[in-house]
């Protein structure tokens, strides 16, 4: 088994690659959501890691080495969770969770610099927000990862919980401090907690290079749907729409589809809806009226329900008018 310090030198070493694949990956691209955040979060974490691994050699006095690597750490998961935040869209989601914790962190290393206490309450207490900060984040890409990021958002969130139950175990463990089997104990908690963030912040940074492309690949797809112009769907966009709801219509109507004039009756009678939920009629809606409630041209949001809902109604009804000719 690899002993501690080869641990610790393992977590740094990736803290930092994640970190300069994250950039390299947001520069490729152009300019990705929250890169910075999550480059800059694993820079923390692995220079708190590295400050916690020379406390052994006596370099700066302990206290000070525990106190700098402790508020490393709180502001990396801070950051982290700015990272899925821009990511997922979500602007400054429980971000005010995040501040208290390291205020309360601050305030809590300033006083134990001044009145130190006998046992590592300060470890108890980094390892407990951690966990903490670690829940915090994972409930924000549970809650916010839908179907359009998949898998990879219910798999980041794990590897976030299970970080952050790892650091609620160290903290328990260092609870008992005063116990005769103490040094054994946080012996074997020490390399779980080390494989356990090499496992976790591993899955943490491909989570988030895999949430990165589904985000670009569902905008691309948005764009690819509507016309930049006046903001309404493209003829690619109201084709599948009609096949869509040709086929739960029944095979009748599929088979009308390809006549005559089927294709024009259908697509037509989502126009009208379309133009007239756009208010004054198809120059209205051409000039860049676009249909009410559509995100891309500007139309109520709150009526956005209704009006998609009503177009497809449309559509609907176009097809039941070809089935019944």
């Amino acid at each position: 088994m690899m002993d501690t310090r080869t641990l610790i030198v393992m977590n740094v070493m990736f803290f930092a690659l994640y970190a300069g694949v994250m950039l390299v990956n947001a520069r490729i691209i152009g300019g990705s959501r929250g890169a910075m955040w999550f480059a800059g979060s694993n820079l923390s974490r692995g220079g708190a890691l590295l400050l916690w691994a020379v406390v052994g050699w006596r370099l700066v006095p302990l206290r000070v080495t525990e106190a700098l690597s402790g508020l490393l750490a709180v502001a990396g998961l801070m950051m982290l969770h700015r990272s899925f935040a821009e990511l997922l869209e979500r602007g400054p989601l429980l971000r005010w969770v995040q501040y208290a914790l390291l205020g309360a962190m601050t305030a809590a290393t300033i006083y134990l610099l001044w009145r130190p206490p006998d046992g590592p309450v300060l470890m108890v207490l980094v390892c407990a927000i951690l966990g903490v900060q670690g829940a915090v984040i994972a409930s924000v890409v549970f809650r916010f990862s839908g179907e359009d990021v998949g898998l990879a958002g219910w798999l980041t969130g794990a590897a976030l919980t299970l970080y952050a139950g790892i650091n609620l175990m160290q903290a328990m463990v260092t609870l008992r401090y005063n116990t005769p089997d103490y040094p054994r104990a946080a012996a074997a908690m020490e390399r779980v907690w080390l494989v356990g963030c090499l496992l976790t912040n591993g899955a943490v940074a491909f989570g988030y290079m895999f949430l990165s492309a589904a985000k670009v690949r569902v905008e691309l797809q948005w764009r690819a749907q509507v016309d930049e112009l006046t903001g309404l769907l493209n003829r690619w966009a109201l084709k599948r729409v009609a096949m869509r709801e040709i086929q739960r219509s029944g095979d009748g109507a599929g088979a009308r589809f390809g006549g005559a004039d089927g294709w024009g009756r259908v697509l037509r009678s989502a126009a009208e809806y379309g133009f007239s939920r756009g208010g004054g009629g198809g120059g209205a809606a051409s000039r860049g009226g676009g249909w009410a409630g559509d995100p891309v041209s500007g139309g109520d949001g709150a009526d956005s329900g209704q009006s998609w809902g009503g177009v497809v109604g449309a559509m609907r009804t176009g097809v039941a008018a070809l089935d019944g000719s």
